[in-house]
């Protein structure tokens, strides 16, 4: 009898998939760099941006353990939905396009989507997400502006804005969140 590998859930592939972005973020950014100054930023990151997808693929998956049957097809359907597995992979194809500032936007914006599925993700394992989520999050995006940016003002100055933007969707998602909850609160009431 031929020996039947288990298939992968899209968890564990989106999770092992995201845990690859630092590494293949970092060795773009360093082939596209020419100044030593910069490179030295890049890799001086690099250990702590691996450790964060790492841990958080980690705690995503041990979380995952313990989490009931319908949360996991939830979880399921929602990588299916927003084709999470492969806009991970697209990043790869983004990463060639690092040296430019429209190729380091376009990267930048690939991980905050990204990171919005993780965030989406933690979310329907945890409706109340611990405050800490919001703080990893922001300080991911500081990295990544950092790598990203290098040493060129333009390049930190529209990260960052997109940085704001991408954080008053989080807030304003989270505002639809609740004023939804409240009026199906308010229904149920009636």
């Amino acid at each position: 009898m031929a020996d039947v590998k288990p298939t992968k859930t899209l968890l564990q592939e989106f999770l092992e998939s995201i845990e690859q972005i630092p590494g293949d973020l970092v060795a773009a950014a360093l082939k596209s760099s020419e100044n030593e100054d910069e490179k030295a930023i890049i890799n001086a990151f690099a250990p702590t941006l691996v450790n964060q997808f790492r841990e958080l693929s980690t705690y995503i998956t041990e979380i995952s353990y313990s989490a009931s049957k319908q949360t996991l097809v939830e979880v399921e359907r929602l990588l299916k939905m927003t084709s999470g597995v492969s806009l991970v992979k697209s990043l790869k194809v983004a990463l060639p396009s690092i040296g430019s500032i429209i190729g380091k936007l376009g990267i930048a914006g690939i991980i905050k989507e990204i990171k919005k599925i993780i965030y989406f993700i933690l979310q329907t394992f945890f409706p109340n997400l611990p405050k800490w989520v919001w703080e990893l999050i922001l300080l991911i995006d500081q990295i990544i502006n950092d790598i990203l940016g290098g040493g060129i003002i333009k390049i930190k100055n529209a990260l960052s804005e997109a940085e704001i933007n991408y954080l008053a969707e989080l807030k304003g998602l989270v505002q639809l969140q609740i004023a939804t909850r409240d009026l199906g609160d308010t229904q149920d009431d009636e």
